[in-house]
């Protein structure tokens, strides 16, 4: 490891939700400091949910299915598979940062395009795939109690757009 970072007798509290707080934890202690793991929140599916159900089955026709996170690949992919459905062939597939596009590979998804740092939203948004997305259909892979800004947007340029709520923090 670099010199550059030292973090000899330096405890780190990690909050992160337990599964994605163990690279960050090994990185914390191959620079000599101590991570205290303690997720503060569950990431967890949202099964059963009718609203899920509905909200699937308009995956079918879907001109662009965007992928929030590697939770909402990995969620939503899940909930995918247990109602017997796959993303349609021509659709165009956006997953928000590097992570979840590797998560999303793991399924054999390729994206076709991936938001550059930061990472969020916004350059989701500056991708050419949504410079004019008016009469498009969008699907978004979410959790539940996220931010709608990317939703909305999407609408304002003249996009129909379906969140599907896949999982919740708790």
């Amino acid at each position: 490891m670099s010199g550059l970072i030292d973090l000899t007798g330096i405890s780190v509290l990690v909050t992160r939700p337990k599964r994605q707080a163990e690279s960050l934890c090994r990185l914390i202690e191959a620079y000599g400091g101590t991570a205290i793991r303690c997720p503060t929140v569950l990431i967890e599916s949202i099964e059963g949910s009718e609203t899920l159900a509905q909200a699937l089955t308009a995956v079918a026709t879907a001109d662009i299915v965007i992928f929030v996170s590697p939770n909402a690949a990995e969620y939503g992919l899940s909930a995918l598979r247990q109602a017997r459905l796959v993303l349609p062939s021509g659709a165009l597939v956006l997953a928000m940062g590097p992570g979840t596009a590797a998560k999303l590979q793991e399924d054999g998804i390729i994206a076709t395009a991936i938001s550059k740092a930061p990472f969020n939203s916004e350059a989701l948004m500056e991708l050419n795939i949504l410079a004019a997305p008016a009469g498009q259909f969008v699907v978004i892979f979410c959790g539940e109690g996220g931010r709608e800004w990317l939703s909305e947007r999407l609408k304002d340029k003249g996009a129909r757009v379906i969140p599907v709520i896949c999982y919740r923090r708790s």
